[in-house]
């Protein structure tokens, strides 16, 4: 069965990377479509979360989607 990765991507350096555990295709369309679909109406709870650049500047990064890694 395939697994799925959190990708995220920083407002401030334009890093991509990946974070957390391994879900399957069904929970990884879950949690999108609730990123997408209720989250909005919580502004303060978007998803978001900091990230630490290279530079030593924090920045925020942006669920991106659930990148494919296994079968």
């Amino acid at each position: 069965m395939a697994e799925y990765i959190r990708t995220y991507k920083c407002r401030l350096c334009g890093k991509v990377f990946v974070f957390g555990k391994p879900c399957t295709e069904d929970e990884a369309v879950k949690k999108i479509s609730r990123n997408s679909l209720i989250l909005p109406l919580f502004p303060t709870d978007k998803g978001d979360m900091p990230h630490g650049c290279e530079d030593g500047s924090i920045g925020i990064s942006d669920l991106q989607g659930f990148k494919k890694v296994g079968e």
